[in-house]
């Protein structure tokens, strides 16, 4: 069972007075090259006053049969632009349920029938207006898997590569903090009264290797298997 001890740093004695708590992330390992496989969110956000709205558009890249970044947060209503920089076929989709969908078969700009008979115009951004998490897969590639987190407020901050984060608060009231990721095996929750949050916050957890690919089947239901896709796949096409 994983144990985590959540550290606080008290830098000043008073309590915060400004929407807004700045921390840092440290796993027990003496750190990692890179913290930005991690977001840290309010459980109950959506309960206090609504924030400026972060609706945005991003990208998810796929980068050497990889999704980058492979962790993601947006508000609901927030688009992704899914662009495939490798010189092979991806066809990216989930079946999260309500927010289900699948792009096809693209290579760089170009998007395929998925027998490849010819090309079709197709745009890669997907919009999201659901909260919830979102597992992303690729249809050619089993290996290939991005979490994105759907948040219906905006109480969440990604963490950057050296694990620094800036998390918006409400001005007063109860929560709930969460760190969740790919380099640990479950949430990590810590409860707090926004009045009593220290103005640095610094949060220690017990690191794990990257998880493994969630199990999952193609877009059909069909399980993966060996295709022409994985034989000269470089040189297809």
């Amino acid at each position: 069972m994983l144990f985590v001890q959540i550290f606080i740093a008290l830098i000043v004695s008073t309590p915060l007075s400004m929407a807004e708590i700045n921390g840092v992330i440290i796993s027990d390992k003496g750190g990692l090259d890179d913290y930005s496989e991690f977001i840290i969110y309010i459980k109950e956000g959506n309960r206090f006053p609504k924030l400026t709205s972060k609706k945005q558009k991003i990208e998810i890249g796929q980068v050497n049969k990889k999704f980058t970044p492979s962790v993601s947060a947006i508000e609901t209503g927030s688009s992704v632009d899914f662009k495939n920089y490798d010189d092979i076929f991806h066809n990216v989709f989930s079946l999260t349920p309500g927010s289900k969908f699948d792009l096809g078969v693209f290579k760089g700009e170009q998007s395929f029938k998925d027998d490849l008979s010819s090309t079709i115009k197709k745009n890669n951004q997907v919009t999201f207006k659901k909260q919830g998490k979102v597992d992303i897969f690729c249809n050619i590639h089993e290996d290939m898997m991005t979490s994105l987190y759907v948040f219906d407020h905006g109480y969440f901050a990604s963490i950057n590569q050296d694990g620094q984060f800036q998390l918006p608060t409400p001005e007063n009231g109860n929560i709930t903090i969460v760190l969740d990721g790919n380099r640990i095996k479950k949430p990590i929750a810590k409860k707090f009264n926004v009045k009593d949050l220290p103005k640095f916050l610094k949060i220690k957890f017990k690191s794990v290797d990257m998880k493994p690919i969630k199990k999952h089947s193609k877009k059909d239901g069909t399980q993966y298997k060996k295709t022409q896709w994985d034989i000269d796949e470089d040189d297809f096409y």
